[in-house]
């Protein structure tokens, strides 16, 4: 079989971070940078696996016992691949290999950094491989969600990381999605275009431990923490606000921007997220003070927080300015803009 190559967008929260794995909803946005990967099938019983540094270069999976080694950048392939296992008959290996493409193509996405890499690397997984043996006479909506469905169930079921439906879901998509996730009601609906506006992604340049957050915030939340509570309650009235919002065809910027400042002070002073968290404190309220002073009209963490990424909303005039004062402040600018397309065959 002729060879099949595939790529799925990161992601930065707008609005609504850590709404999603307690049910409520989110606003995400897909942003142009992707991981790719090339399949084919190798008649044999193995999944030989490739990618590049700083990454595992190279991993082999049998497919007749297929085992979760967690020292691997492949334990995410190895958790989508176990969850296939259990709905389709894996008999037949493949050749898979993470590539980074020709600048004309795209860029690809940092990993670590809070914006989706494992959601994005397991939903490719999921849609390179569903691609090439199972789902040709699915249509596109449903090829879509068995594969964000298939990568969520193997961060969350297979590897235990306690995450929401949110990122395999934005990345899947692409483009401005509300994402209901209250698992009764599950839905999701696109919003509007941002491209009137500038999109800055600001890297703390600190390393933050993903898993470890999460688990600590599902702590707080079994032991019904009211600072924790009461931040998950405004955060979301901010996002039904915001929808609101992206749901009109003119959209007041001023008012889009206050409203992801109120949501970074609920991040900041109630989910203890942002800059001071105390799982991993790093520079991202010093990043994003330079922002808003620099003229972005709204700032806030994206992802777990601490550490990783923040995001602001410009006047596309100001992101040059916005990105400098990123920079000065000890951060590092990521150029960024919307994707609207999620899978994408190459």
């Amino acid at each position: 079989m002729n060879m099949k190559v595939y790529s799925v967008p990161g992601r930065v929260c707008l609005f609504g971070d850590h709404m999603d794995w307690i049910g409520k909803s989110v606003i995400t946005l897909a942003i142009d940078k992707r991981i790719f990967c090339k399949i084919k099938k190798n008649y044999s019983d193995l999944c030989r696996l490739k990618s590049y540094a700083p990454f595992t270069e190279s991993h082999e999976i049998h497919l007749d016992e297929i085992t979760i080694n967690r020292e691997t950048d492949f334990r995410y392939v190895e958790a989508v691949l176990s969850v296939l296992k259990n709905k389709y008959d894996l008999r037949e290996g493949f050749d898979l290999e993470f590539f980074k493409p020709h600048p004309n193509i795209g860029e690809p996405l940092p990993a670590g950094k809070g914006l989706s890499s494992s959601a994005s690397l397991c939903v490719v997984t999921a849609a390179a491989f569903l691609s090439t043996n199972i789902t040709s006479f699915l249509k596109r909506r449903d090829f879509v969600q068995l594969c964000a469905e298939t990568a969520y169930v193997a961060e969350h079921n297979v590897l235990g990381i306690n995450c929401g439906r949110m990122d395999p879901y934005a990345c899947a998509l692409g483009g401005i999605q509300f994402i209901d996730c209250n698992i009764k009601n599950f839905h999701w609906q696109r919003l509007a275009s941002l491209l009137n506006l500038g999109i800055v992604i600001g890297d703390s340049c600190k390393k933050k431990d993903t898993e470890r957050i999460l688990g600590w915030l599902k702590n707080r939340y079994k032991e019904e923490d009211p600072i924790l509570l009461q931040g998950i309650k405004e955060i979301s009235k901010i996002v039904s606000e915001a929808y609101l919002m992206l749901s009109q065809e003119v959209i007041d910027s001023i008012k889009l921007g206050k409203l992801m400042d109120r949501n970074q002070y609920f991040i900041q002073n109630n989910l203890l997220t942002s800059g001071d968290c105390p799982i991993s404190p790093s520079n991202l309220d010093e990043l994003i003070h330079a922002a808003r002073k620099a003229g972005a009209i709204g700032a806030k963490v994206t992802g777990s927080g601490g550490g990783g990424c923040m995001i602001a909303l410009c006047n596309p005039k100001r992101v040059d300015n916005v990105r400098k004062a990123i920079s000065d402040s000890g951060g590092a600018p990521i150029k960024v803009v919307n994707s609207d397309a999620g899978i994408l065959p190459l």
